[in-house]
Order: C-alpha cells, then sequence, then structure tokens
C-alpha cells in the first residue's frame, strides 16, 4: 500500500486509539504536519500526496512515543505560550494557558521606573521571564531555578527568542542569593502547588512531567509560604510579589499574606472563573 498521507493517519489513528489517547485524530495530524513541516490544513487537501519511506518512517516513531502516554508537547520538543513556540522536554513542565493570566497580570503592574528589574523564581522552560522580556523590551529578568537542567531549557528559549542579553538565569532555591539586597520591582512565579498524592492529576503529568515542579507538599502552598516570607528582604518598598496559584488555595493564601504583612492589590481569575493569580505589595 503506498504511504499516503491519508493511509498514515489511519494507521496512526488506530494505535493511538489503540493505546487509550484521548484525542487521536488531534494527535496523529499534528504530529504528520511537523513531521512534513506543513500546516494541519494542507493534510486534508493533499491526503493522496505519498511520503517517503523515511519521512513515514519518522513519523511513525513518533507516534510510537505518544502512544506510551508521552506528552505531545514533549514528543514535539514544543508548547505555545503567549503567542511564542518555547522548547520543552521532560526537564520542565509544560507552559499552561492558564499562566498566560500570570502574564497579564505582571503586564499590567505600574513599573513606571526606566529600567525595572523583575525575578522569575522558579522559572523552569522561561515561558514566564521569556515573555516578559519579550514584551518588555526595557525590563531586565533575572530567573532562578533550582534545576540546572531547567535552566538549560530556559536558556536555549530566551536566546531562540533574542533577549538572552536581558535574561540572566541563576541556580538557586527561590530567591536566596538575593535575600535582604532590596534589589526588586516585581518578583513573579509559579511555584508547585499541587498536593502530594493528589488523585486529580493526569496520568501522563504524573508520569512525565517533572516532579519538583510539579509538587508542593501535603498542603500544596508550602512553596508560596515560603516566598511569602522570604521576598519582602528582596523586594523594592513600592515592589510587586505576583504568585499563581491552584484552585482552592486563594483564600488560604490571602489570609496567610496578609498575616505574613504583605497587602493583596488585586486577585486574577482565568478563562474558567478560577482564581489564578493575586498582586501583592508590602506593608512592613
Amino acid at each position: 500500500m503506498p504511504l499516503t498521507v491519508r493511509s498514515l493517519l489511519t494507521e496512526a489513528v488506530t494505535c493511538l486509539q489503540q493505546a487509550g489517547r484521548r484525542n487521536p485524530r488531534v494527535d496523529a495530524e499534528v504530529l504528520l504536519a511537523d513531521t512534513l513541516q506543513r500546516p494541519r490544513s494542507w493534510l486534508l487537501a493533499h491526503s493522496d500526496t505519498v511520503l517517503s519511506p523515511e519521512r513515514a518512517e519518522k513519523f511513525r516513531e513518533l507516534v510510537q512515543q505518544r502512544t506510551t502516554g508521552r506528552p505531545l508537547q514533549y514528543v514535539r520538543g514544543r508548547q505555545e505560550f503567549f503567542g511564542r513556540s518555547f522548547f520543552v522536554d521532560e526537564r520542565v513542565l509544560i507552559p499552561r494557558p492558564e499562566t498566560e493570566v500570570l502574564v497579564e497580570t505582571v503586564l499590567s503592574l505600574n513599573l513606571r521606573m526606566p529600567s525595572p528589574i523583575v525575578a522569575d523564581v522558579g522559572t523552569g522552560s522561561g515561558c514566564i521571564g521569556v515573555t516578559l522580556a519579550c514584551e518588555r523590551p526595557n525590563w531586565r529578568v533575572i530567573a532562578t531555578d533550582v534545576s540546572m537542567s531547567a535552566l538549560r531549557v530556559a536558556r536555549r528559549n530566551s536566546l531562540h527568542l533574542g533577549v538572552g542579553a536581558r535574561v540572566e538565569l541563576v541556580c538557586a532555591n527561590l530567591l536566596e542569593p538575593f535575600e535582604g539586597l532590596r534589589y526588586f520591582d516585581a518578583i513573579v512565579s509559579n511555584p508547585p502547588y499541587v498536593t502530594a498524592g493528589d488523585p486529580l492529576i493526569d496520568p501522563e503529568v504524573a508520569l512525565f512531567e517533572p516532579a519538583t515542579a510539579l509538587y508542593a507538599g501535603t498542603v500544596g502552598t508550602e512553596i508560596h509560604e515560603a516566598l511569602l516570607r522570604t521576598a519582602h528582604a528582596c523586594l523594592k518598598s513600592q515592589g510587586f510579589l505576583v504568585l499563581e496559584m491552584g484552585f482552592g488555595q486563594s483564600e488560604r493564601l490571602l489570609s496567610l499574606a496578609q498575616q505574613l504583612g504583605w497587602q493583596p492589590q488585586t486577585v486574577a481569575a482565568d478563562l474558567a472563573g478560577i482564581p489564578r493569580c493575586m498582586v501583592l505589595t508590602r506593608t512592613l
């Protein structure tokens, strides 16, 4: 049988269905479009196009990876975020659409100084810090992460998107190297906030995404609390702390923030109406 677009898609959809993947047709089309370096819309209009054995084999290898449950973004090696393509693999979390709310919130801050310095704590792929640098050419970003492997991915993304000179990467736990320096005009973080053993977490996420970037502890807000306790000493007097949070965590975090000397400014919800990030200023 000729190795046409149609026949290979049919074969791939069957394999993915048998493996229990949720969106077999979409996955197959995305991976074939990637293989051919064409948009998905091209596939429909060229279903009788014959592929070389080499292209067909490459496509089948990608499909086989997806049948194991490896997330589509890791198979492709990239994920769209805020209109840009970011490199991703198992060293970093896959950027989520809800985190775009965090970025939008930070971009809306009233940072009037000529060259604001912003910390991206737990940068992972760099999707937050790199996006901020892309959107605000006068901002300098210092991105920290405890994982050197994650920082290598962030560096690749900063260079690929042309902001490597304005995104400094620091291997550190939270903001340890900057404590007491009153250095930042804004501190932003999407910290781990999944509780250990959460039965609702997607199996693909649990199996393939880095546990240190996912799980906070038994409560889910342990990393938030650590930032709330330490960010005072790193933030300028008129600075902002902006934190992403998980479902059902907003009331606990707002109460904790006030106890620790923070003044809540706003809470932004995602498209599902879930409180997704909060903006805080210092009261101490």
